[in-house]
């Protein structure tokens, strides 16, 4: 259990977004994540670098079902199909179809547990960092800082009763180099709403420009003793996107499981992963590129549909921040992308880049068809899912 700390005393969570959407438009960025930390909800603090000043009104908290209905376009899934008796010879039909969510980070503490450093306020004053503006949003008190030198900035959060893991100096320094701004926000508990806990902290999402497409992830490793799951869903007109600065792959498709496994997809997809990441590791996998209005075939066919998002969810996700924003028409253009990192610190050497990347199809063809590809190919739109196939073959008797 954690030790008993002062009420104003917070746990600074760096940058620990397992679960994040960025939409992208031009130079416009909208990041958008909810916080999976474990523990009271006063204990909490996230600290996110920004390029550039953020104001009150480019942040805001999101409702928590937006999040589930991305996850359902875009998560791997398993269909089952269940072979008909043959007399009269039917077409087999789809019974189940199950979908995972983000997967949740292994082993990734949800604090560092270390003492407070000894510098008091009056020292941290004379250092040059800057609180750049301040306001509430839902249950956050947000406060954005700048800073010219990494270890003031170490030494001020720590005199304000932020409680950093070991290290964070060193790991802050390139982001200052940089001149970026930091996003710190962190919980009053008594602003939370009825029936809200740890678990269900508001979603939240602020946007800004930069020239580069990037996620800030390397200030999460300090909180870090194992390997940590990063999901990150990718929104943008007519584009999907992968990582520029770290090994791509696609993840295969239309995978054949075996129909006692199918009821325990979720761990078989992460046994899987798991494969794939020691296949290749070090590698960024992509587990869905295409559209986000749902996929609705013009004739029957078993497996081929999946929900989608509505022009409201986008909206909610930073498409009515986006510079080429057409009301009524954006969830038509919009390619939503997911991709996949499992990482430890030695894996994670800079932020994650992104970059478009060309069209590629698979996993919605078909799921009775008697030959299905597993590999994703170029087409001229995005229309790619991770699929596994779970077929239950008749084994009553027939009577023809």
């Amino acid at each position: 259990p954690p030790r008993p700390r002062p009420p104003s005393e917070q746990s600074i969570l760096l940058s620990r977004a397992t679960r994040a959407v960025m939409m992208r438009d031009g130079t416009r960025t909208v990041l958008a994540f909810q916080n999976d930390y474990v523990g009271p909800p006063e204990d909490f603090a996230l600290l996110v670098p920004v390029p550039s000043l953020l104001r009150e009104d480019d942040v805001r908290t999101l409702p928590h079902d937006v999040f589930r209905r991305l996850e359902a376009v875009a998560a791997p899934r398993m269909i089952e199909l269940w072979e008909q008796p043959p007399c009269p010879q039917r077409t087999p039909t789809t019974r189940r179809r199950r979908s995972i969510g983000a997967l949740d980070a292994v082993g990734a503490s949800a604090s560092g547990r270390q003492e407070r450093a000894a510098a008091g306020a009056d020292d941290v004053r004379v250092q040059p960092v800057r609180v750049e503006a301040r306001f509430s949003e839902a249950e956050y008190d947000i406060t954005i800082l700048g800073a010219d030198d990494s270890f003031a900035l170490e030494r001020w959060l720590r005199a304000h009763d932020y409680e950093l893991p070991p290290g964070a100096g060193a790991v802050l320094r390139p982001y200052v180099q940089q001149g970026m701004k930091f996003f710190v926000a962190k919980v009053d508990a008594s602003r939370l709403r009825r029936g809200v806990g740890p678990q269900m902290l508001s979603p939240l999402r602020f946007h800004f420009d930069s020239e580069t497409f990037r996620l800030p992830v390397r200030l999460g490793l300090l909180n870090s003793d194992g390997l940590q799951d990063l999901v990150v869903h990718v929104l943008a007109p007519d584009t999907r996107y992968e990582a520029a600065n770290y090994p791509n792959a696609v993840a295969p498709t239309n995978l054949p499981l075996h129909p006692a496994a199918a009821p325990h997809f979720e761990r078989v997809y992460d046994a899987f992963f798991d494969k794939l990441r020691a296949h290749r590791p070090g590698t960024v996998v992509t587990e869905y590129a295409g559209p986000v209005s749902g996929l609705r075939p013009p004739r029957p066919c078993l497996g081929c549909d999946r929900p989608g998002l509505s022009e409201r969810d986008l909206d909610l996700l930073g498409a009515d921040v986006l510079p080429s924003r057409v009301a009524g028409g954006l969830a038509r253009r919009m390619v939503l992308t997911r991709l996949h990192y499992r990482y430890g610190r030695s894996a994670l050497p800079d932020d994650l880049v992104f970059r478009p990347a060309p069209a590629i199809r698979g996993g919605h063809e078909n799921a009775a068809a008697p030959e299905l590809a597993t590999r994703a190919r170029r087409a001229r739109g995005n229309r790619f899912g991770v699929r596994f196939i779970a077929k239950h073959r008749w084994r009553a008797p027939t009577t023809c």
